[in-house]
């Protein structure tokens, strides 16, 4: 596991990431090019799920080259116990999650932060009426739809997209 950064941070942005070798060097650079260019400290906190291939690696090369880059090398026990692992590991005030194939374009956190002065948690929708989705199947998409209704319906009333991976807490 990666040191623990002692200074004030602001903001600490999660990622679990599992077997994401192909896409984890762009998700890295794209989301420590935004944080570059805000007013605030931050750290990223990748959660690396027990991955097989090269992710792990990866993500240790970047953290050497930059301290606020921070691995967390876990067994496999899935997306939820990285998640958890993650908060518990992230020195934010505020935390984002999001996944390393960033489902909502990584300039969104700006948006995230927002609603952080009236919210306890902030989650990004991919349902609302504006929102564009990328590289996405029309039966995934349906099926997600299903799904989200269904959990609007018997258990979170008034979240319109549950499992967007875009949260803020």
């Amino acid at each position: 596991m990666g040191a623990v950064n002692t200074m004030p941070v602001h903001l600490s942005v999660i990622i679990p990431a599992y077997n994401e070798s192909a896409r984890i060097k762009k998700c890295l650079k794209s989301v420590t090019s935004f944080l570059e260019n805000e007013d605030f400290s931050w750290e990223v906190v990748v959660c690396n799920d027990g991955s097989v291939d090269e992710t792990s690696q990866i993500v240790t090369q970047i953290s050497e080259q930059n301290f606020r880059v921070r691995i967390l090398d876990l067994v496999h026990q899935g997306k939820g116990a990285a998640v958890r692992q993650g908060m518990l590991h992230a020195v934010g005030k505020l935390r984002v999650l999001c996944d390393a194939d960033f489902s909502m374009p990584v300039e969104q956190i700006s948006r995230l932060l927002d609603g952080a002065a009236s919210s306890d948690v902030v989650i990004a929708s991919r349902e609302l009426q504006d929102s564009r989705r990328f590289n996405e199947p029309s039966k995934r998409h349906f099926m997600g739809r299903v799904f989200n209704f269904i959990t609007r319906l018997l258990v979170l009333p008034g979240i319109n997209d549950s499992q967007c991976g875009f949260k803020l807490f």
